[in-house]
């Protein structure tokens, strides 16, 4: 079973990242994101992020459209797709895993924009040891942008959600759990 993730913990420097589950998936996912429930499994264990963590931000990023498109604030691309990856991510984690998104992925096809966000997070918790927290707050603000002090903190750029911390790890102890409700 996938531990449950205080929401005290997203704010430790020493945040460390939750075993995965094993076997049949004991998530419990919102009916959106149930298609998607082998792709997350795929991308968790490819990436070693853990499935709660993947379902809970495409539920933040995306609450599961596929067709999901915005701007981002911060570069002016379009974030798209579950997991709201942009097209220059999407190429770049594609030259570094070829073996994972492949010549005919597409950033628009579930299971490879789910890989992608979950690649872009191994990233970012391999650039900060493991810190799910700092992680989320790269993920979504870009890792030049945080304050290991203080994760909701989006001041250098503005860039991000103050709360997407917050908001993803309390959504990935709802998924893990099945104990409290997803806001719609």
């Amino acid at each position: 079973s996938t531990p449950a993730l205080s929401a005290t913990d997203t704010h430790a420097a020493s945040v460390s990242t939750p075993a995965l589950s094993t076997g049949s998936s004991d998530l419990h996912l919102p009916d959106s994101l149930k298609p998607y429930e082998a792709d997350i499994q795929d991308a968790a264990q490819a990436t070693g992020v853990p499935a709660n963590v993947l379902a809970a931000q495409i539920w933040q990023e995306s609450r599961g459209n596929l067709g999901a498109a915005t701007v981002n604030g911060g570069n002016g691309l379009q974030d798209a797709g579950l997991m709201q990856v942009n097209s220059n991510t999407f190429a770049d984690l594609q030259n570094k895993n070829p073996d994972l998104l492949g010549k005919g992925a597409s950033q628009t096809a579930a299971h490879d924009n789910i890989m992608a966000g979950a690649l872009y997070m191994k990233e970012q918790l391999n650039t900060f040891d493991g810190n799910m927290g700092a992680a989320l707050r790269a993920y979504n603000s870009g890792p030049n942008n945080v304050n290991l002090n203080n994760l909701s903190d989006i001041s250098k750029t503005g860039t991000g959600d103050a709360t997407y911390v917050d908001k993803v790890m309390d959504f990935a102890n709802t998924i893990a759990t099945g104990k409290g409700t997803l806001p719609a």
